[in-house]
């Protein structure tokens, strides 16, 4: 769809937000005016109220939305691919957050170098608690606000999920000078995540996704 209609949202925003309070200011005056003796009458003293309020709105301009949502998908596109330099740097820095934020709290056990589908294992220092044990993926929030999985890291959270197992989704925000760190348990089963597009390139498959619940744990 290429034009965007809010008529009703803005009608309901005018009655609501602008007019209510001037509706209210008259009502007043013409109450003073009542007890002054100095109007009288149904029709001076009836005010409507602000939701019988009919307003007529002319549209000033359009949104194009497929234009945006193409300029959306390219940026996507430029991030899906083999690694490079970049990306390596990108995700070491996540796993360095990582590591510096959590290590109190959980003996962590780097695998992402080592060809698994997930990045990290967390074996909670708890003495007080059953010593949890978690399946870490680690992404990262350096240029937009998405998250793309590999095939084959896709098929090990969902399958694990599945089995019940401790999987976790950690997402490092480091698009402000202070990283956030945004942890998400079983994310495929308790709809985290929204399905965005799949994109193929040289022969491989990326699933990109966008966040749509808060985080089960920020850091």
């Amino acid at each position: 769809m290429d034009k965007l209609w809010i008529r009703s949202i803005i009608q309901d925003y005018l009655r609501k937000k602008l007019f209510a309070q001037g509706l209210e200011d008259i009502r007043n005056y013409i109450t003073n005016l009542s007890l002054q003796g100095l109007r009288s009458g149904d029709e001076w003293n009836k005010i409507s109220s602000f939701d019988e309020v009919e307003i007529k709105i002319d549209p000033i301009g359009t949104l194009n939305l497929r234009q945006g949502y193409t300029d959306y998908l390219n940026n996507i596109k430029q991030l899906v691919g083999e690694y490079d330099k970049r990306k390596v740097e990108i995700e070491n820095d996540a796993i360095a957050v990582i590591k510096r934020r959590l290590s109190q709290k959980f003996a962590i056990q780097d695998l992402h170098e080592k060809g698994y589908p997930f990045d990290l294992i967390f074996i909670s220092k708890s003495e007080e608690e059953r010593r949890e044990q978690r399946i870490v993926e680690v992404k990262s929030w350096k240029h937009i606000g998405i998250v793309i999985y590999t095939d084959n890291e896709k098929s090990f959270g969902e399958e694990n999920e599945k089995k019940g197992g401790n999987y976790w989704l950690y997402i490092v925000d480091m698009r402000e000078d202070t990283p956030r760190i945004l942890g998400f348990k079983r994310p495929f089963t308790t709809n985290a995540l929204k399905f965005v597009t799949k994109i193929t390139k040289s022969d491989r498959d990326y699933y990109v996704y966008r966040v749509v619940r808060e985080a089960d744990e920020v850091w």
